[in-house]
């Protein structure tokens, strides 16, 4: 399972928040960066190691589905 969540600094420390809907305008971008809004997969079935290409669909509100790739990479710098 995938999920799309966030880090902040909050008190001077770094916390991630789970985002469970983003609303883009038409014709709008969605940045995922590490630091920032990012994709996560939960309990991946084997080890990714950084650099694996991994594809998902992205489920949108109408239940269209989008297919995109994410290359692993490495935790964001602290």
């Amino acid at each position: 399972m995938a999920q799309v969540h966030v880090s902040r600094i909050e008190d001077g420390t770094s916390v991630m928040e789970h985002v469970k809907r983003s609303t883009l305008p038409v014709g709008g971008t969605f940045l995922l960066a590490p630091g920032g809004h990012h994709l996560m997969l939960m309990h991946p079935r084997r080890a990714l190691p950084v650099g694996t290409v991994v594809k998902i669909d992205l489920l949108l509100e109408d239940g269209q589905r989008v297919p995109a790739e994410f290359t692993v990479r490495k935790d964001a710098p602290k």
